[in-house]
């Protein structure tokens, strides 16, 4: 998965729940970013990928966790207020409570890959 989720799940640290019911889903909108490994009733895993001067189109996200596979810098920019640059490290683990809308994208010069899993209960 890409640093650019990475991004996503951190700003989810920083960003307040919001009503997702107007969000889009993160994989049918940015197919090129995020790649589903595992579906089932409860969780969904997905790679995600962001390359440099990449960005996701808005989505949002349910109570997730995500693990950083190559580190980066994304930033973070939320429906409401200022962007975030969110510096990801390899091994950098993270629990979310569920993110209001948002896009990210790729400010760095190396490839941001992280693996999301979100909670579907």
């Amino acid at each position: 998965m890409s640093n650019r989720l990475c991004l996503i799940v951190l700003m989810a640290s920083i960003l307040c729940t919001a009503d997702l019911s107007s969000a889009q889903d993160a994989v049918a909108v940015s197919p090129e970013i995020y790649t589903v490994l595992f579906e089932n009733d409860d969780i969904r895993v997905m790679e995600l990928t962001y390359q440099p001067g990449e960005r996701d189109a808005p989505h949002s996200h349910p109570k997730y966790t995500v693990l950083v596979l190559e580190a980066g810098t994304l930033r973070v920019h939320p429906q409401e207020g200022e962007a975030q640059d969110i510096v990801v490290q390899r091994g950098q683990t993270s629990l979310l409570d569920p993110v209001e809308r948002h896009w990210a994208e790729n400010v760095g010069e190396t490839v941001v890959r992280a693996v999301a899993v979100e909670f579907k209960h």
